[in-house]
């Protein structure tokens, strides 16, 4: 079964640039932020998110969060090469996760170097970041998803759901939908 959410970004002064990738035990790139032919349009980013087959997944054994976390961190890095003005961009990060790293090491780790990488300190430029958490499952790690969600004072950054039907909720509470 596949899911897919669209964001209402039209009443925004912005065009948003995606990156889209899933992992497991490896890391798979769907939408880089390189692709500038696609990941300015919502719907050439969907159509490749369909195109995108999960048995691509060999081993699905594995929750590599570290890994996915670095390579939004090199993905980070090369937009930084790539653009003079990349440090006055905000970034969102959504991570869907079945909540427990068990393989690759500590997420957190990754989240410290995109945030040091950003120049995101206690109350220096923390609007230019924000990592939400989605932890769908019933054996989520509550811990896990806090060390990799960001912190800001009246937002909410993680997410607990049973099943994929509550994903869409969880959007329209982060837009104001709700």
């Amino acid at each position: 079964m596949h899911t897919y959410v669209c964001l209402k970004v039209s009443s925004f002064d912005f065009t948003p640039r995606y990156s889209v990738i899933t992992y497991a035990s490896q890391i798979k790139k769907i939408v880089t932020l390189s692709e500038s032919e696609i990941n300015t349009e919502a719907e050439k980013v969907i159509e490749e998110i369909k195109k995108f087959k999960y048995s691509a997944h060999d081993d699905k054994q594995g929750t590599n969060t570290r890994g996915a976390l670095q390579e939004v961190y090199n993905q980070l890095s090369l937009d930084n090469e790539r653009n003079k003005n990349f440090l006055e961009h905000s970034n969102i990060i959504i991570l869907l996760t079945d909540g427990k790293h068990n393989m690759g090491g500590d997420p957190s780790v990754e989240v410290n170097k995109i945030r040091e990488f950003l120049d995101i300190r206690k109350d220096h430029r923390e609007d230019k970041l924000d990592i939400y958490v989605f932890g769908l499952g019933d054996e989520i790690s509550q811990i896990e998803l806090n060390d990799i969600a960001s912190k800001k004072d009246r937002e909410k950054h993680v997410f607990q759901m049973e099943n994929v039907d509550a994903l869409k909720n969880a959007f329209d509470e982060i837009i104001g939908e709700s």
